[in-house]
């Protein structure tokens, strides 16, 4: 491991209209102890040709098969050589002073405990809204990232302590990730770094929110247009999450309310035409909960051994205390897409 070195960690699938203004901001940090690790995930559009033919990255990793954002993440990591892992999607963007401005987060931390650093993520279209600005989770099993608020809000703009970091931009230390492990593959994509997020807080480990550390977000020009896509995995992964990383006591605690909302966000996805995707995804994640609890039963020998088997059980002190603004601005987005999905707006 080499130390002050950062390993940049790019996964592509289809990234053509992004990939080259991606890489030419890493290209472009101002922090140069850093490699820059490209996974593709068998690209079909040019994207792997186009950098291939065009730029001299450290290390090129073609797969011959679409492994999921998770697993070619893991992939990227196992060939890392740097102390610190920068993850950054093909369709961000990095300010020159991103990476110097998260690595310092990480220089003022002596005690080590930040596992974690989350960055300014805008809107890449609209640059005066935010896209994320780290993820706060809220006890029933829900992520509010600051979408949609004002760039100069108040909120978005200190550093602070969040609950874990959005992937689409973000910094760990390795040493923490060999610790804990990085994704799991099964989640093939969506809430992945939530999960890991969680992971972080269960070994005692903090994420710090870095303001001044910016990124533009051109936002899931590939996935996200496909609601499908996001609802196959999405409502399927919440439940791995919950099963796997609510310890102790919590699931007990909050599995009413867990449920109560699930059950909600159904009759939502009834009426807008996708119950039937959405019982499939709950079947799929029930085909997966023997896998699920052999997964939890480890995390929680995990934790008896590190030591940290209490504090996990008093994880909700980590959890986000503005549930009534997180809850409600679901609430607001959810209508917002049932009008756009049936052409009301």
């Amino acid at each position: 491991m080499d130390k002050g070195r950062v390993s940049f960690i790019v996964v592509n699938w289809n990234g053509r209209e992004t990939i080259e203004e991606c890489l030419d901001s890493l290209l472009a940090q101002t922090y140069q102890n850093r490699e820059i690790i490209f996974v593709d995930n068998h690209s079909l559009d040019g994207s792997l040709k186009l950098v291939r033919d065009r730029y001299s990255l450290n290390q090129l990793i073609s797969l011959d098969q679409n492994l999921g954002y998770a697993e070619a993440n893991n992939i990227g990591l196992a060939q890392a050589k740097g102390e610190y892992i920068a993850l950054v999607n093909n369709d961000a963007v990095l300010d020159p002073r991103w990476l110097e401005k998260a690595v310092d987060v990480f220089d003022q931390d002596k005690d080590q405990i930040v596992g974690s650093v989350a960055t300014k993520i805008i809107n890449y279209h609209k640059r005066d809204i935010i896209d994320t600005a780290g993820v706060e989770f809220l006890g029933f099993g829900a992520g509010w990232d600051y979408k949609g608020l004002p760039v100069d809000s108040e909120e978005v703009n200190s550093r602070k302590e969040v609950f874990g970091a959005v992937a689409t931009a973000c910094l760990y230390r390795k040493n923490v990730l060999e610790r804990i492990g990085l994704f799991d593959p099964r989640y093939f994509i969506y809430f992945e770094d939530t999960e890991l997020a969680f992971k972080l807080r269960l070994f005692g480990y903090r994420c710090l929110y870095e303001p001044e550390a910016v990124c533009f977000h051109y936002g899931g020009v590939k996935q996200d247009k496909d609601s499908r896509f996001f609802l196959d995995y999405g409502r399927r992964n919440i439940e791995f999450l919950f099963v796997k990383n609510y310890q102790g006591r919590l699931f007990s605690k909050y599995a009413l309310s867990h449920y109560l909302y699930e059950g909600v966000l159904f009759v939502f996805f009834l009426f807008s035409g996708r119950g039937i995707p959405f019982l499939k995804a709950k079947i799929q994640f029930l085909k997966n909960l023997g896998y699920l609890l052999r997964e939890r039963k480890k995390l929680k020998q995990a934790l008896k051994v590190s030591g940290r088997y209490k504090d996990a059980q008093q994880i909700e002190r980590y959890f986000f205390r503005s549930t009534r603004r997180g809850l409600s601005d679901k609430v607001r987005k959810a209508l917002r897409v049932y009008k756009a999905y049936m052409n009301l707006s």
